[in-house]
């Protein structure tokens, strides 16, 4: 499911003519809610002046909202590791505190603190699944049969994917501990073939079970 928030927009065409798109998301381009005064286009001819200086205010916005594996993959490239970007990604959805959230996940990155077991964009996901529909005080163990279930899936298809869970196996072997290793990971260039590609397919096997 998409979080983009969906706005009506107006926007000018070439030709001078005033459009109403309606149920779309940011369109891209100069917005002129000024125009719709003169031509009557939105709501009987009235356009308030509070969106009048809102649009004219935003001027040229993103062609549309970001994804949360726009914002996991930002976030990674930034220098965040794996785990820390996949739940980064949710706290909005969770109603979690961002800065509680990348202190909690940051010890996961690089298959735990780099001993490249578990990868850390799975581990990311397993906490966001916990965060969703985990044991909480004073419950009875059906959240955990459910949490269970939920990470069993993640797990079993990013396996699906990508061939394993374990980092070492995902980086072919390449020793995150050593000098070499992580030469070997920068001239192979496998943050951008491999840890990328497992942010985001995390991120989107959790959209999908969550």
């Amino acid at each position: 499911m998409s979080t983009g928030i969906l706005h009506t927009a107006v926007t000018r065409l070439s030709d001078g003519r005033v459009m109403r798109q309606m149920g779309i998301r940011h369109e891209a381009g100069p917005l002129f809610c000024y125009t719709l005064n003169q031509r009557g286009l939105l709501g009987g001819g009235k356009c308030t002046r509070q969106w009048e200086k809102q649009w004219v205010e935003i001027g040229q916005i993103t062609s549309r909202m970001k994804t949360r594996s726009d914002i996991a993959l930002e976030k990674f490239l930034s220098g965040y590791n794996c785990a820390q970007a996949v739940l980064f990604s949710f706290c909005d959805d969770l109603g979690c505190d961002k800065d509680m959230a990348l202190k909690l996940s940051c010890g996961f990155g690089a298959g735990m603190a780099r001993k490249q077991e578990v990868c850390g964009a799975v581990t990311g996901g397993i906490l966001v699944i916990g965060l969703k529909h985990g044991r909480g005080e004073g419950q009875d163990r059906a959240p955990t049969e459910a949490t269970y279930k939920k990470v069993r899936d993640l797990m079993s298809q990013f396996e699906a994917k990508h061939g394993t869970c374990i980092c070492r196996a995902l980086l072919n072997g390449c020793d995150l501990n050593t000098t070499e290793g992580q030469q070997c990971f920068k001239e192979n260039d496998l943050l951008n073939k491999t840890c990328t590609g497992c942010v985001r397919t995390v991120v989107e096997i959790v959209e999908s079970i969550l």
